[in-house]
């Protein structure tokens, strides 16, 4: 009886522990963005005129500008820009030509990491044994710039967020699974964000459908 009224203020106190919300880092030059359709949790702005000029996009690494506060080792750090840097090419390929050189004339999609939250896998294994299942989640926060490559000029910004939940349960036992989830949830974002139709285009889709 005690270990399940521990379990249950445990629960009571760090389920949904995940904080991710929008930042504003300094790593995007403003930060005056709109909602992208179909995702709650991400935000951008996109010329569209200048997009359509580019079909090339250079991946840069990841920039690191998680709070000194936040405690990730060096390792996990790496790991988890090189998950991002996978997952965005894997979601921006379906759009773009990825391209393995920075060069004038294609784009350079930068992209910064300003929050990481991860899980208690011991509580969540504790839950799991004595109440009805992990109650730790975890998730991550992104910052992204797409950029001429040329000239540095951004034509496509935002800031998308992401936090796991029961649903992603199998990622609860890993420290940063839900981080991991989270990080290729917003590269579909930023993918959705450049492929969004411009606001005539839906209209008129929306007249059509009518």
């Amino acid at each position: 009886m005690i270990r399940t009224i521990l379990a249950l203020g445990a629960m009571l106190f760090l389920s949904g522990c995940a904080n991710q919300s929008f930042t504003e880092s300094g790593f995007l030059e403003g930060y005056g963005h709109e909602p992208v359709p179909g995702f709650d949790d991400m935000v951008a702005s996109v010329n569209r005129e200048a997009l359509q000029r580019h079909e090339r996009v250079f991946i840069a690494k990841p920039e690191w500008r998680v709070s000194e506060d936040v405690e990730v080792d060096a390792e996990a750090q790496e790991a988890l820009r090189a998950h991002l840097i996978e997952s965005l090419t894997r979601e921006i390929g379906q759009c773009m030509t990825v391209t393995e050189i920075e060069e004038p004339g294609i784009l350079t999609l930068r992209t910064a990491v300003t929050d990481i939250d991860g899980v208690s896998r011991g509580l969540n294994l504790f839950t799991s044994i004595v109440l009805f299942g992990p109650v730790d989640n975890g998730g991550a926060t992104v910052e992204f710039s797409l950029e001429q490559t040329a000239d540095g000029v951004s034509i496509a910004s935002g800031v998308g967020y992401e936090a796991g939940g029961i649903a992603e349960v199998t990622k609860s036992f890993s420290q940063y699974g839900h981080a991991r989830f989270a990080l290729d949830e917003i590269a579909r974002g930023i993918k959705a964000s450049l492929e969004a139709s411009a606001p005539e285009d839906a209209e008129a889709d929306r007249v059509e459908s009518g």
